[in-house]
């Protein structure tokens, strides 16, 4: 993939569909296996669920998917402080952003040359 958030969804959209498909195969099997498919359900929709919440919080937060970036990365975290995690996450994935804008406004600044008239470039226009 050329995007990193195109393979994102690719991945999730394979592990939902991967959980779907089990649950069908349980259900239509000669001996149904209910809970399996149930097993198989829950678990589809809790991916949907998690990747609805990223989505709710990119689009919530002014650095957008950076703060995803960092919501994700911080694994140490206890659910109980998920809340905390968000903030912080949406904090640090502000700094970044602000960075990577104004490295990128500095790099434009040095690549434009500046032009300044030389005093035998003022004689060539005289009157």
């Amino acid at each position: 993939m050329r995007y990193k958030a195109n393979s994102r969804q690719f991945i999730h959209n394979a592990e939902v569909q991967d959980h779907v498909a089990a649950a069908i195969n349980c259900l239509t099997q000669e001996r149904p296996d209910s809970a399996k498919a149930l097993t198989s359900a829950n678990r589809a929709l809790g991916a949907i669920q998690k990747r609805q919440k990223l989505i709710k919080l990119a689009d919530k937060s002014e650095a957008g998917w950076l703060a995803v970036e960092e919501y994700e990365s911080d694994e140490l975290a206890d659910n109980s402080d998920d809340e905390k995690r968000i903030k912080t996450a949406q904090d640090k994935a502000s700094r970044r952003k602000k960075q990577l804008t104004s490295a990128r406004a500095k790099r434009q600044k040095v690549a434009q040359p500046q032009f300044t008239p030389q005093p035998q470039d003022k004689l060539l226009f005289r009157g």
